[in-house]
């Protein structure tokens, strides 16, 4: 087994951007020398977990299923094949009677059933009056995977007017079948034509609905937690008592949105339905099946102040993590040629067999040659209407990790495999920032991925959106390393290096001596070049 605060150090080089190398203890504290990782750790394949925890009627009275991806591990090529006898397929039934098989490359055309990912197929299967129907996938057992008692659910559906007459848009390499909500591989935070849900799950006439992640009506019954999926295991516990934000905090979140964290879908609709007559409204929903919660982006009306918003909200609300949608910037600087002599790192050509680092960052050019034959996997997290940011950031840190070249472009761990969260966008003047609720749905990613830790070379102010992300990521045995911050002595903590449980790190120049602007407190807990 690897040593986990041994593959920590390793990532923390990163924590400052473009730093590298041994870990040092600052302060009073002793120095330590440069951590080394094990290369030959012993890692169980991660596995995937395919579970279906919807089954409904869409428009027509045809049956709709959704299919997620539980698991900490991704499918194999093979459960997308064209041939039966190697493809995972949906099995759809009523009243017991097999009404299709679909395989999984027709249900899921895009791939989107990445660990985290979800797919709604609409079926052209029917149903006329009170039936019982069953979704299962894969029946025939083609995909090995963490569990197997969530691939299939019974429901009684009710169809309360005749099937309508329409037209089904066929699929290339077969007819009949509808593909549609598919999660897309560039993640997007899109803005729905608004209109949202009821309380407590059952829906008021004149609410408008949100389209969830994916829709998991009450009437539904409550799906068995599974493994990778906290949503349905432990509640959050009441969120800290927080100060009203200063004005500079407030000033730097995104302009009339505030996000709400809640222990489930029952208790966001129930937020959802004291929102009436407020005049603030949902914008967007999303389940975070890793991170085990709802969350929900709120819209405030025109004129209304953010302080006094989260005043009114947290008292509407008092057991939802309720904040500003804050932004975030990247800290660090350009890499540094001192830092591999300085601990002294020697570079084995299978360094970093088997194991799986998270990044949240900037998106890297994978075309750099430096990144050449290397296992990088990236998505990207952009609010609609964004420009990403420019890629060199993120191109630096996989490099420093997984860079085939020589010198500066050697990796400290060139056989690891890197998941590269791209949270930041350009704005205008070339500000460069994420929001919180951008780094919430990278770590809810990521945390699906089967890493073992998780670097974030940001900063900013405390926010329960990021502490509820965090927190959970950190329950699953997921290191967390984090910029301790670059605004000198006397600069307030910068979060999340500053949560309890995460890994704050500092610089170091090339005489062992604190970087000169860098962030001091108690908080932090190591210093390496950079």
């Amino acid at each position: 087994m690897i040593n986990r605060m041994a593959l920590a150090g390793c990532m923390l080089l990163i924590a400052l951007p473009a730093s590298a190398g041994g870990i040092r203890r600052i302060g009073v504290r002793p120095m330590i020398g440069g951590l080394s990782l094990s290369p030959h750790p012993h890692l169980t394949p991660a596995r995937p977990n395919l579970a279906i925890p919807h089954v409904g009627l869409a428009a027509g009275c045809r049956v709709q299923v959704t299919i997620v991806n539980r698991g900490p591990g991704p499918l194999p090529a093979l459960a997308w094949s064209a041939q039966p006898n190697h493809a995972a397929e949906l099995e759809i039934r009523v009243d017991g009677q097999i009404r299709a098989r679909v395989t999984l490359g027709l249900v899921d055309p895009q791939r989107a059933l990445v660990p985290g990912g979800h797919v709604d197929y609409t079926s052209p299967v029917t149903v006329t009056g009170t039936a019982q129907v069953t979704a299962h996938i894969d029946p025939a057992h083609h995909i090995t995977e963490t569990r197997l008692d969530d691939n299939l659910l019974i429901r009684s559906l009710t169809c309360t007017k005749p099937p309508a007459a329409h037209h089904v848009a066929p699929v290339a390499g077969g007819t009949g079948q509808m593909i549609q909500n598919f999660t897309p591989l560039h993640e997007r935070l899109l803005t729905p034509p608004i209109p949202p849900p009821a309380v407590a799950g059952a829906e008021s006439p004149g609410e408008p609905r949100v389209p969830e992640e994916p829709q998991i009506p009450a009437t539904s019954g409550t799906p068995p937690p599974a493994p990778g999926d906290l949503t349905q295991s432990t509640a959050l516990p009441p969120p800290p008592t927080l100060p009203p934000p200063s004005a500079a905090v407030t000033a730097d979140a995104e302009p009339g949105e505030v996000v709400a964290v809640s222990s489930d879908m029952a208790q966001a609709r129930a937020l959802a339905g004291r929102l009436q007559g407020t005049g603030i409204r949902v914008l967007r929903r999303r389940i975070l099946h890793q991170l085990g919660f709802v969350l929900s982006t709120l819209a405030l009306s025109k004129g209304t102040g953010a302080t006094a918003a989260l005043a009114q909200l947290r008292a509407l609300a008092p057991k939802a993590w309720i904040d500003l949608n804050s932004r975030y910037r990247l800290l660090g600087s350009t890499a540094h040629r001192y830092a591999r002599a300085l601990i002294g790192w020697r570079r084995r050509a299978d360094c970093g067999t088997r194991v799986r680092i998270g990044l949240v960052d900037t998106g890297a050019d994978a075309h750099h040659p430096a990144l050449a034959h290397t296992h990088l996997d990236q998505r990207e997290f952009l609010a609609d209407g964004y420009r990403a940011a420019p890629r060199e950031h993120g191109t630096a840190e996989a490099a420093i990790l997984l860079g085939n070249g020589d010198d500066d472009l050697r990796g400290l761990l060139p056989r690891a495999r890197l998941f590269l969260a791209a949270v930041f966008r350009e704005r205008a003047h070339g500000t460069v920032d994420a929001t919180a609720e951008q780094v919430a749905l990278a770590l809810n990613w990521l945390a699906g991925q089967g890493v073992s830790v998780i670097v974030l070379p940001l900063g900013g102010p405390r926010n329960l959106l990021i502490e509820a992300a965090v927190s959970r990521t950190l329950q699953r045995s997921i290191a967390i390393a984090a910029a301790a911050g670059n605004g000198g002595p006397d600069a307030a903590p910068v979060y999340p290096a500053a949560q309890a449980g995460v890994i704050a790190v500092t610089a170091v120049d090339a005489d062992g001596r604190v970087y000169t602007h860098a962030n001091h407190g108690a908080y932090i807990d190591f210093a390496a070049p950079g």
